[in-house]
């Protein structure tokens, strides 16, 4: 048997914009693959929380974590890798969002703790 996964997204000022009240849910789907979802408002991290399975990070999402792992600094990280400190920061904020981190120490314990880095 499939499971069916019910999903309410919505946001009270788009209910309001539109006229409808400002209780309840603005939308809902009825997904059978959670995959599915489209990453409004953040999701597919948050199905993913509730699911209890692991977000996937990119690879450079994943090579950021691991350097900054080491203890290297944006800027040391940037030049390792032949990019600028802008697009390091970048990649550390997205891997950081999806991994729902406060920061990217916490980030960096997360990823390694779902083996999705691996320790130095």
């Amino acid at each position: 048997m499939q499971e069916t996964f019910v999903v309410g997204i919505g946001q009270r000022s788009a209910k309001r914009e539109q006229g409808l009240p400002p209780h309840g849910l603005f939308s809902v789907a009825v997904l059978r693959d959670p995959q599915d979802l489209p990453d409004l408002w953040g999701g597919k991290a948050l199905l993913a929380s509730c699911l209890g399975s692991a977000p996937t990070l990119t690879e450079r999402e994943r090579e950021c974590l691991s350097w900054a792992a080491t203890g290297k600094t944006a800027a040391e990280v940037a030049t390792a890798l032949s990019l600028s400190k802008t697009t390091i920061i970048y990649h550390l904020t997205r891997a950081r969002r999806k991994l729902d981190a406060a920061n990217s120490r916490h980030a960096i314990t997360k990823a390694l703790s779902l083996k999705l880095i691996a320790s130095a």
